[in-house]
Order: C-alpha cells, then structure tokens, then sequence
C-alpha cells in the first residue's frame, strides 16, 4: 500500500509512519519543515527505499500544490491519505475562553484543521482515483462532538474539528454518488 500523511514529522502522525512502514508500506510522510523532523530523519536511514518525505504546509494552497507537483512526479498513486496536521491554538498554544477570542486565532486553526484537510483531498484525488480501493482518513477528536461537548476553554479547535467531520460526512457522501 502507498500511503500519504499530513502533520507526520511527531505525534500521531510520527506514529502512523512509524507503524505503517514497519508493514512494509510506501509512506510519504508531509511536513511544513522536513529538515528540521529530525525523527523522520532519522526514520529515512533506517527505511531509505520506503520513505519519503516531502515539504507540505496544509494552510498554504501554493505549498500543496508544489507538494502535488513533487508526488505526482514520484509515483502513480495513492492508496491512503491520511490528514493528520492540525493545531489547537493559532496562536501560542492558548485556549482562549469566550470573552478573549481572536479572528487570528480563529482562521488559523480553521485553515489548518478544517480547510488544509479538504484542499489536500482535493489536490490529491487524482492519484487517489488511481489508487487500489482508496481511501481517505480525517482525523478528528472527541472534541469536534457536538453531543459530547462539556467544556468551553477550545472555541477554535473543537469548532475546526466540528467542521472537518461534516466536511467529511458530506464529501463521502458525493463521493458515492459520484
């Protein structure tokens, strides 16, 4: 399987790389500064034929798009995207309670969490289309659950999540009708 992970240079998406390419998986594992992932790195040596990493920044269209450029170039498909990169807060890893939200803040977070996730879709879904039995993993938190919600100190983070599960549910939803 070849597979495609956002946000991969620590965290869950570090794990998913690490797990998959012990598979025996082709990972393509994205970051804003790959140079500086010093566990990707460090993962290459150990799994140069199998691993690639490629610059991405999800909140950049212009980043993506020269990502794509780089993949499509490299390979003939996907067989999984996984959107991993996301944020809580935009600004400094502050929660900001209700009485000190700022649009900063706000659009920052959508942008990563929300829209990254559905412009990487986008961009990729022609080597997704190309794939063996495609798939695209979201991933989203507790959070992002509307019914679930008992707190108020993560306005933009669990609001972005929110979104990027109806997103998801709306975009599966074309993609069987389409």
């Amino acid at each position: 399987m070849r597979l495609l992970i956002t946000g991969a240079n620590r965290g869950l998406g570090l794990e998913f790389v690490r797990q998959y390419l012990k598979k025996g998986d082709e990972v393509i594992a994205t970051c804003r500064n790959p140079k500086e992932a010093k566990a990707l790195q460090e993962l290459k040596k150990l799994y140069e034929e199998k691993l690639t990493i490629q610059e991405l920044d999800v909140s950049s269209q212009d980043s993506m798009i020269n990502a794509f450029a780089q993949i499509n170039f490299l390979f003939s498909s996907l067989d999984l995207l996984i959107n991993n990169a996301g944020v809580i807060s935009g600004g400094q890893n502050r929660y900001h309670a209700f009485e000190k939200l700022y649009t900063e803040d706000l659009s920052k977070v959508f942008q990563i969490n929300t829209i990254g996730p559905v412009l990487t879709m986008e961009t990729f879904f022609p080597l997704l289309k190309k794939g063996n039995n495609p798939k695209v993993a979201n991933i989203s938190s507790r959070m992002g659950s509307i019914s679930l919600k008992n707190s108020s100190n993560t306005y933009s983070y669990d609001a972005s999540k929110a979104a990027l599960n109806m997103y998801s549910k709306a975009l599966a939803h074309h993609l069987k009708t389409n």
